[in-house]
Formats: structure tokens, sequence, C-alpha cells
């Protein structure tokens, strides 16, 4: 068979010079980007070569140097979006990612010397050198072994690796050697292009054409041919897919213009001239769009104490909103023309306020001009730059920058005004009126199927005006020299949807976090920041809520210029620029998906997309970033708005959902400036009644509950905390997410959150009022260990490892609250904040499993880590809180109820309990506790402190875990935080 006669399955989409490609029977030939690649396709790579192929589904191979893989099959049918690969893989280092066809049951499978292996849903890379075998699993479901023997091994959690080093199979942590091998292996030269995906070109020339440009009219017209064949399909079978989430249309569309106007072909508004043969030009492509602009008046949080009007919502980064005008939210048909989106806008109404009631007034007609094609050298995933997108009002063009988003079936412009300035080594963005934006999308509804349960990923462009790497995450809540590029954690938008249950829900969940240097003792200088979006879908869109929190630096208020009379601090464009100071805030905000002119809020033929942002077309409650003192600064300089487009990733089987209820501890520093500044204190709960956690895998949905105390008795105003979290199974209320067991997080629940005034004797007298805006997350969503590299160990691509060796059946994660609470106007009003507090928990061991250790005689070695908060004023005159991490040691002798417990490289410092110090209250209790005191490090003064914490049932032994929380507290130095350890208890001392 002649390359000309075989079935083009893909296209190598990235090659270095030394990377070659045969077809069976075909001599070696260089291979060039563009080539295809076929039916027995055999990649080979000299010393230095390296390739990626991009295989039709989505599916990538790359492959090293020294390497040899052949594809011995490719077989996919795109409507099903399923099929087979088949490929041997005989020598040297490989990295697959899964596309449409992993996403089944051993769709992917490639065969080495010592076994075949299989991936499902994800990502691996492997290396060969005959049978010796070692595979990394970086993400998906699983990774599978088969081997010629008949041996099967399963690699589940992601950051372990299958190693056939020494013959025989077995699954262990990715170490550092390994990632630095695999960076090294696909290290090689070349240029990463978007593949093209079956476009023949003319003449004899074998190869496919790339894709060098992404085309708004190529991605409409693909979109429509797909919408008439499925049309088709379904009136000659009579049968009307389910649409699932359901688009049912948005129950208030846009107002404006309805799409009916024709509009002028050109941007001058005459015809086209007819072509040279005299005949008239194709009709000009149409383009529905839903057009969002900065409402002239805008109110928000309606109805609430801090409601406030504005006389241009651009100012806090709106779009929309403006009840009575249209130019801010309206439709309107654009025409592509030469590659351009071309249309003049008429009709429209703008306002401004007035001394009553808002002016009204007609919008002068605005002639459009924006890109509608992008070389593929402008492009990464559909996402591509825009430089050149104009308007003309009035005799005056205004020039807007930003992105374009273009799928199959779906666009999407998120511009502002400005230009880009390529006198400087790299372009810069210059952002000439940061309140002028436009936000324009358009396309086909998603169809999703009969219910499934899966889980459809997206991932968020940055918002055009903060340019922010973190959704959903205002300029003023960013550490002032900008985010450590790489070093902030962002997760893809998680949409895990309902299946055929009928009680079964749609959730949704993204999270951003981020720490500053976690080096060494005092961290002093670091800045931290958290953000929680989730909720669920009505209407069939996106609703939901955003909460979290930062601790960061501040710009200085600008007065003109700068100057550097007191310490300054470098951004991360080398300027040198003033602090302003240490803030702590607290978020809320609603969020809400927007509806396409159709009222479709997931749109794409393929792939479902959707635009996202806070909500300023209906609750009006936009993001606010809340200082300690909200009187601080006005709700205007606290609040604002962010756009994002979630940009298809398409669906992956959704990772595991074991539910249950668990119990544990958790601890947290509270932060006050209101009544009186300056305020830290370590509040801890003090035995496993204190905290629940609970899952419920039909509705997607879980709730938990806090408990915390003043444990140092230095708070004269409060006793403690009740929080609650989540949803009631019973009522889910979009407060809650469980995507799977590692992924979950919710805010505060509809009520349930209670001030201690005081205790006594476990009789709480409470405060009259008390309102909280929280959060509640998983350490994983997080990826907490990545910060801490030299407590948990180096990330594994950029994941972080587990919180300990053996203690993955523990739970634990981070909360955090802001709460006002008082009793009425009789006494002072309170706001006290936490940021970034811990908890852990587990199922804990029963008192008759601990008996039965004890007449065992049975003892044990907990080994694990700690991470906490700490408030310090050793260096400053000021509390400076951050968050640190440090090693667990706990040995405990189940016959005599007692132990040690040691806390060390915990801020630079190690801490323990006396010999035996450590004991177990009472035998009908599954607790101990004991005092810690200071042994290494920089000596503390007056320092007293304590640890409490219970045991925990693992798979392999009934009290395989350990955990608790700490606190500590000295002169001007105050930390408390969590411990997880694990053990298998054995005979004890005769």
């Amino acid at each position: 068979m002649s390359p000309a006669q075989a079935d083009k399955v893909g296209v190598a989409a990235a090659v270095n010079p030394d990377a070659f490609s045969s077809l069976s029977g075909t001599p070696d030939k260089q291979l060039n980007i563009g080539k295809s690649i076929f039916y027995n396709e055999r990649i080979n790579t000299t010393n230095s070569g390296l390739v990626q192929v991009l295989l039709v589904d989505g599916s990538t191979f790359t492959v090293g140097p020294n390497s040899d893989l052949t594809i011995d099959k490719f077989v996919y049918d795109p409507n099903k979006k399923t099929g087979q690969v088949v490929a041997t893989f005989s020598k040297g280092a490989m990295r697959f990612v899964g596309g449409k066809i992993s996403k089944n049951e051993g769709g992917v499978s490639v065969k080495t010397p010592a076994g075949a292996l299989a991936i499902r849903g994800g990502m691996f890379q492997a290396s060969v050198n005959g049978t010796k075998i070692k595979a990394s699993f970086l993400y998906g479901v699983s990774l599978s072994f088969s081997g010629n023997n008949g041996v099967r091994k399963d690699v589940f959690q992601q950051g372990y690796t299958l190693d056939l080093s020494s013959g025989t199979p077995v699954v262990r942590p990715t170490t550092q050697d390994d990632v630095q091998f695999f960076a090294k292996a696909f290290s090689g030269g070349g240029t990463v292009f978007v593949g093209g995906q079956g476009n023949q070109p003319s003449g004899n020339n074998n190869q496919l054409s790339m894709v060098d440009t992404i085309s708004l009219q190529d991605l409409i017209s693909d979109a429509t041919a797909t919408q008439i064949d499925s049309t088709l399909q379904k009136e000659e079978t009579n049968e009307v897919a389910p649409n699932e989430p359901t688009n049912t249309g948005d129950d208030n569309p846009p107002p404006g213009n309805t799409g009916n106007n024709p509009p002028p072909p050109d941007n001058t508004g005459n015809p086209p001239p007819p072509d040279d043969t005299g005949n008239p030009p194709p009709p000009p492509i149409l383009v529905e769009t839903r057009v969002l602009t900065a409402p002239g008046t805008f109110t928000a949080f309606r109805d609430t104490d801090d409601e406030y009007t504005t006389g241009n919502g651009g100012d806090q980064g709106v779009v929309g909103g403006d009840p009575n005008a249209t130019v801010d939210d309206f439709t309107w048909t654009f025409s592509i023309v030469d590659g351009r989106l071309v249309g003049t806008v008429t009709g429209q109404t703008d306002s401004f306020p007035g001394d009553g009631e808002p002016v009204v007034v007609g919008s002068s007609p605005a002639s459009v001009n924006f890109p509608a094609s992008f070389p593929g050298t402008q492009c990464a995933n559909g996402v591509c730059v825009v430089t050149d997108a104009t308007i003309t009002q009035d005799g005056e063009t205004t020039n807007y920058i930003g992105q374009f988003v273009g799928k199959k079936g779906f666009f999407a412009y998120n511009v502002i005004a400005g230009h880009f300035d390529f006198e400087g080594e790299e372009p810069a963005q210059v952002i000439e009126d940061p309140s002028d934006r436009i936000l324009a999308f358009g396309g086909t509804a998603h169809n999703f199927g009969t219910p499934s349960g899966k889980l459809y990923l997206f991932a968020l462009t940055p918002d055009v005006r903060t340019m922010s790497p973190a959704p959903f995450s205002s300029a003023e809540s960013m550490p002032a020299q900008g985010f450590i590029p790489g070093q902030t954690s962002v997760s893809p938008l998680m949409l895990l949807t309902k299946d055929s249950n009928p009680e079964s829900r749609d959730v949704w969940l993204q999270t951003s976090f981020y720490i500053g240097d976690t080096s060494g003792e005092g961290g002093y200088d670091q800045q931290s920041f958290v953000n929680i979006a989730l909720g669920g879908i009505e209407s069939g869109g996106l609703v939901g809520a955003r909460r979290g929190g930062a601790q960061v630096d501040l710009y200085p208020q600008y007065d003109g210029g700068y100057g550097c009379d007191g310490e300054c601090i470098v951004n991360s464009n080398d300027y040198y620029i003033p602090q302003r100071g240490r803030e702590t805030y607290a978020f809320t905000g609603d969020i809400a998906s927007l509806a396409s002119a159709d009222g479709d809020h997931f749109l794409g033929t393929e792939d479902p997309n959707v635009v996202i942002g806070f909500d300023s077309t209906g609750s009006q409650n936009i993001g606010r970033d809340i200082p300690l003192d909200p009187e601080s600064s006005s709700v205007e300089n606290q609040s604002g708005s962010t756009y994002h487009v979630g940009v298809g990733l398409g669906s992956v089987q959704p990772g595991t959902q074991q539910g249950g209820t668990f119990q544990g501890y958790a601890a947290g520093m509270v932060e006050s400036e209101v009544p009186t500044g300056g305020f830290t204190n370590v509040v801890a709960s003090e035995s496993l009644d204190d905290f629940s956690l609970s899952f419920d895998p039909v509705t997607n949905t879980l709730q938990a509950g806090i408990t915390v105390y003043d444990v140092h008795n230095t708070d004269n105003a409060t006793d403690g905390y009740n929080f609650a979290f989540g949803d009631d199974p019973q009522d889910p209320q979009n407060r809650s997410a469980y995507i799977d067991d590692q992924h979950y997080a919710a805010i505060e629940s509809a009520d349930g959150t209670s001030v201690i005034h005081q205790l006594n004797k476990n009789n709480e007298v409470l405060y009259q009022n008390a309102a909280a805006t929280s959060y509640f997350v998983s350490g994983e969503q997080l990826n907490v260990t990545k910060y801490f590299p030299s407590v948990f160990g180096e990330p594994v691509n950029g994941i972080g490892q587990p919180f300990c060796e053996g203690c993955e059946f523990m739970k634990w994660g981070a909360w955090g609250s802001r709460v006002a609470f008082n009793n009425g106007d009789t006494g002072p009003h309170y706001i006290d904040n936490i940021h970034l507090g811990w908890w852990v928990a587990g199922t804990p061991t029963s008192v008759a499993e601990l008996n039965d250790l004890w007449d065992k005689n049975a003892s044990a070695t907990y080994n694990g880590h700690v991470i906490g908060d700490v408030a310090s004023k050793l260096n400053s005159d000021n509390w400076k809180t951050y968050i640190a991490a440090g090693d667990l040691t706990m040995n405990w002798n189940f016959a005599q109820r007692a132990g040690d417990l040691s806390i060390t490289n915990f801020d630079g410092r190690g801490f323990r309990t006396e010999p035996g110090g450590l004991t177990q209250p009472s035998r009908d209790i599954n607790k101990f506790a004991g005092s810690l005191t200071q042994f290494q490090g920089r000596s503390l003064t007056n320092l007293t402190g304590g640890a409490v914490g219970s045991f925990f049932k693992g798979p392999q032994s009934v009290a395989q875990g350990v955990g608790g929380n700490f606190n500590l507290k000295a002169t001007d130095y105050k930390a408390g935080g969590i411990f997880i350890g694990s053990g298998i208890p054995g005979p004890g001392p005769n």
C-alpha cells in the first residue's frame, strides 16, 4: 500500500529536524510539519529528534529522542466520539494525552516489550528500555498495565508511577528523578503548531494542510453544516435528542435589536461590487451576536445596606445591567466581509444619572469593525489575540484589544479600549480606558444528550481588564508585585452533570490558590490568596457564588506620581513602587453564565463553551473584596466585575464518589480591626464532636460543620464560633459541589452560623445576631502541598505530593470565614476574619477497637506532616500572619494509653510533648492530648501550647491514622494548625 492510498489518521504537529516517519514498506523520510500519519505508521527519532503527533480525536503522542513508536490502528467515529487507538512503543520516551477515544473503556492501548499500557480519560508518560518500563500517571481516571505474564497493575492516583525496573510491576510515588528524566526527554527543539484535521490539499501533495488561520466564518459554516445534518437525521428518525443541562432559553432575553435588521455588508454601508464576471457576489455571512458594554447607570447590591448607584458601571468593570437603556446589552446581526466582522449599530438608548430618575438619551450610530480571521501564530486552543478591533462613533475611532475565542459553533470577543506597544523587546498591552470594555458572543446551542453524569472541563480566559491568572479576582486583591509566574494553582471550571437519577443535580467548581515565599523562618513577606467559585445550573445556565480571601501587600494610592520615601517593592515589570501596607480581604459575589441572543448558555457543536462573570444582569451582587475594616474604603472601591470565556476542553468520566460521614478537627487564626485594630487570636476545636463532614453522591453535594474555641482565653468578647457549610441534600441550594473524593468545596449554608458570647460549663450563650460568608475546600482541590516542597516533596508536573505517605484515606483542607455579630444596638459590633484556617477528618476508630488494641499490648509510630497559621510580631511592630508547614512524628503505646508527639521544621522551629506527655484522658473516648514545649529553632518567650487529636480507620488497620490540631502562644508569637500521620499498630514491648 502506498502513502497515497493509506488512510490518514492524524497530523504531525511539532517536530525538530531529526524526526523521521516511515509507512510500512516505504523508505524512511524526514517528517515535516503537516505530514500525514497512517495506519501502521512508524515514528522513529534520532539522538536529538522530537515529534508530537495529533490524532483527529484530540489524542496526542509526544515522542522523545531515540524512540520508536508505531501507530498500529486508529479507528474513530466523530459522531459517537468512540473508536480505538492501538500503538506499539518499543524504545525511548513517550507522553500520551488522551482525546475523545480515551474517555471510553479500552479505547487506548500502548503495547511494550513487557506488556500493554492502557489509559482512561487522562495522560501519562513512559520510558521503555527493553522490558524495563516506567510509566508515570499524570491525570485522569486510571492507568493500567497488563503484563505478558498475565500480571495486572492499576494506578488510580495522579503523581504515582508504575515501575518495572526490577522485572516485577510496582506502583510507587513519582520521584524527582522521574520528573527530571521526562523533562529532559521532551526538551528537544521545535515549534508547536495546531494541526489540521482532515483537510485534503489539492494536487499530488500527500500532506495534510495545517490550520494556519482561525476564521469565524469557517467556524460558523462548519457549525451550520453540522446543525443541518443533525436536524435532517432527527427528522428522518422522528426523534428529538434531549439536551442536558437544558438550554431552555432566558426568561429575560437581552433587550434591544432582535437580530432582524439587515446590517450593511461592509463598513461603508455600500454593497460589495460584482466580481469580474459581472455576477453579484455571494451574500455576506450573517452573525447574530449578543453585545454587552459598560452601563451608563448601574446599581450594585440592590435592596441591601451596601446599595450604590454609579454613572459608569465600567469603572467597576461591569457590562450590562442598566434597566433604563439598551446600548449596554442588545442583540445585533453583523456581517463577515473580507475577514472582518462589520456592521453599524443604530437605534439604541443610553442613560446617565439625573437629579431624580436617570436621563435616557439616544445613542449615536456606531460602526463596528472587528477582526474575524486570525493567523495561527496569534492563537492557542482557539483563543486568539485581538489587536485591531475598532468602533467609530461621532467621528471618533476607538481601538480595542483583548481576546477572541473561536470554536466550532461558538465565538466570543472580550475586548477593552487600548493598543499594543511594539517598541520594546516584547509587545506590551496598553489599556487606554479601563471602563470601556465590550463583551460580544454567540453560537449554536450545545446538545449534551441524555443525562450521563459526565464531567466537563472549561479553561477560563483571563479577564481583559485585570488580566489576572486567577478568575473572578480584582486587581486590588492581588499581590502588588503580581502573582509569581507558575505559582498560581488555577483549576479548570469543572461541571459535573447530573445522571439518570431524578434526584441528581448539576454542580460546578473552580478554584485559584496562591502562596508566596514559604522558605525559612518567619514568612513576613508571604502573601496568600484563595478564590472559590461554585454552584449549580438553573434555567439552563450556571449560577453560583465566589468566596475566599487574600493577605496581600497593596499598590499605593495614585497621587500623580510614585515616590519611594518609604519601603519599596519591585513588581513583575521591574518598577519600584512604595508599599501601602498589608491588607486582609474576604471575598463575596454572585456568579452566573450569560445567555446568547437565543437564550442558550452552553454553545458549540463539538465541546460546550460558556461565557461567565459576576452577576451584573441579575442579582447585581457583583464581586466585592472586603477589608478587615469595611469602613476603611468605599463599597465602590471594594467592588467590581470580571468576565471570562470558558473554553470547552471536552468531557471525562468523573472520579470516585464514595460518600460517607466523617469527623475531625479544625484550627484557624482570627484577625479583627472592628471594634479595635490589631487583634489576632488562635481558635481550635477540642474534640471529634466539633467537626462533621458528610457527602451525598446522589445530589453531588456536601455539608460540614465546624466549632472552634478561644483556646488561649485571650478574647474578652468571644469564646467560640459555630460555622455551617454546604447543602442539606433534601433541599440543595447551590452552596456546595462534590466533584469526587478529592475535589469538592462549599460556602456558608443558608443558616447555622453562630458566635458564642460566653461558654459556661458547656452552656452556650450566643450573640443575638451573626452573619457569615465562609468557604470550605479540600486540600487536593487547592493543590496546597505544591507550595511546601521542602516538607511534602517536590511537586510532579505541578501537582503537589499527598499530605503524608500512606494517609490517602484521610481528608483535609482549608476553611475561612468573615463573620459579623452583635447583640443588637445595646453593645459593640464585631467583625472577625479567618483566612485559610485548616481542617482534618476521617472515620474515627471506635472505643471498642481501641480497647482491643489495648488488650493486644499494641504500639505504633505515626509519621506525617503539619500545616498551620502563624501570627508574629518578632520582626515587626504589627502582627504579620502567614502559613507554615512541618513534619510530625507520634509514638503511642495503646496499653499505656500514652505516648509523645513532636512537630519539627515548622516555621524553623520544633515543638514536642514530654515522653509520655501525650495521654488518653479516658478509655471511653477516642482522644489524646498533651502540652507542647519548644526544642528547636529560635527561642520563643513565655511559650504555652498543646495538641489534641484522635485515631482514624484506614484500609490496613483500625487505627492507621492520627489527626488533630495544635496551638502555640508566646510573647509576640501565635500559631495554630492541623496534623495528620499514618502508621500500623503492631505488638508492643513485653
